[in-house]
């Protein structure tokens, strides 16, 4: 019962945050399990969050789905899951260090969403990891905002047993009703975003009774009452203490505030950053 009260609490907090707010849906398709192996495939798509649902953004630069060149020969147990071949990579595959900065920009400072996302966040950081030394950008690794995860939101309404294919993204996709656009198949990364963009809106109807005060107390207006300094691994931030669940920060060093503030909050911020940093 704790387990069910901490998801839908969590997610609640993720959900009121965000609201108005562009929200990233990624998915990776990688090598092994391992944050040492390569991630071979990243999509990702920009959303707003509405009422607690997912819609998708318009234009180009909503979307972002690229694959990268491995630094060894893709496993054939991988390849057999993913449909990820050596020569794949070859004609499509983008230098590591160039996709890397694409998927670093396309990501940083926005919330994102994704299913057993934990996952994909420790894959992003192995990949970032072994490309720091020489970049300036990747000395801090990938630290998301904010996460929700539709994984365990999915374990709380679909029954099954951990480690069969009850709480998989095909099968809860098919749950759902959720298909994926022409020509794209399940375990490839864009399809999978797609789907769990589907499958979140429709785990958000499973838990009417639990969201359904949301859309309303989303709109409380926020309130800033004090904020605090921290340092840590090359970061620099100042967390706020609000009325609402969920972290708000200022980054020093990026210097943009996490999720984004506007009018009355922002000036009340602006003048907490200036108190704290002199």
């Amino acid at each position: 019962m704790k387990y069910m009260s901490d998801v839908v609490a969590k997610t609640k907090g993720f959900c009121k945050l965000t609201e108005g707010q562009t929200v990233v849906v990624f998915d990776t398709e990688t090598t092994g399990f391992r944050a040492s192996d390569d991630v071979v495939q990243f999509s990702g798509i920009k959303c707003r969050m509405a009422n607690n649902k997912l819609t998708v953004l318009e234009g180009k630069d909503s979307i972002l789905s690229i694959y990268i060149k491995a630094r060894k020969p893709m496993p054939k147990d991988a390849s057999a899951v993913n449909g990820i071949t050596d020569e794949l990579l070859a004609k499509k595959g983008l230098d590591n260090r160039e996709a890397a900065t694409l998927v670093y920009r396309f990501l940083h400072g926005h919330p994102i969403i994704g299913q057993n996302i934990p996952f994909d966040v420790r894959m992003v950081n192995g990949w970032f990891n072994h490309l720091k030394g020489n970049e300036t950008q990747f000395v801090t690794l990938y630290n998301p905002p904010l996460v929700a995860d539709t994984l365990p939101l999915a374990r709380l309404k679909v029954k099954g047993k951990k480690g069969d294919k009850s709480h998989n993204l095909g099968n809860l996709a098919a749950l759902a009703g959720v298909t994926v656009p022409e020509g794209l198949n399940f375990h490839n990364s864009l399809a999978d975003v797609y789907a769990t963009i589907g499958v979140w809106n429709w785990l958000i109807d499973q838990f009417d009774e639990d969201f359904k005060d949301i859309a309303e107390t989303s709109r409380e207006e926020l309130k800033i009452y004090s904020g605090s300094l921290w340092e840590k691994y090359g970061k620099r931030r100042i967390y706020f203490k609000t009325n609402m669940e969920g972290k708000i920060f200022y980054d020093l060093v990026n210097q943009c505030y996490v999720p984004n503030l506007s009018g009355k909050t922002r000036l009340q911020a602006d003048q907490i950053v200036k108190t704290i940093i002199g």
